[in-house]
């Protein structure tokens, strides 16, 4: 390994660590993110992550589901569904991640805030 080969690792580890800063600082200027509610029958509602804790109920095809918001994340508190996969999937809060209870058809994504 040559002194340019080096100089050449180091240059592209300093760009990439300036690309991977630029996007973290431009997603977090969107502000809180919302978390979007979908079942089969369209978009059930928004929530904006950041608020007080609450829970919101919507109903599937399998029975009720209870989604419980905590402050800047989210999961699902509880499913009529048999398996109960989309209960340990645990809390999301960042843009980009989903809950999905296939059997009760209900979808929790996180998306970035209209800015």
């Amino acid at each position: 390994m040559t002194r340019y080969d080096r100089v050449l690792i180091v240059c592209v580890l300093v760009v990439s660590l300036l690309i991977a800063a630029y996007f973290k600082l431009m997603q977090s200027k969107g502000g809180p993110a919302v978390a979007v509610i979908t079942t089969e029958r369209g978009e059930a509602g928004r929530e904006i992550l950041g608020g007080e804790k609450r829970t919101v109920t919507v109903t599937g095809p399998v029975g009720k589901s209870i989604i419980d918001f905590d402050g800047a994340r989210v999961r699902m508190l509880w499913s009529d569904c048999p398996d109960k996969i989309c209960m340990n999937m645990g809390w999301i809060s960042e843009p980009g991640q989903v809950i999905v209870c296939m059997p009760n058809k209900v979808v929790i994504s996180i998306r970035e805030h209209a800015r």
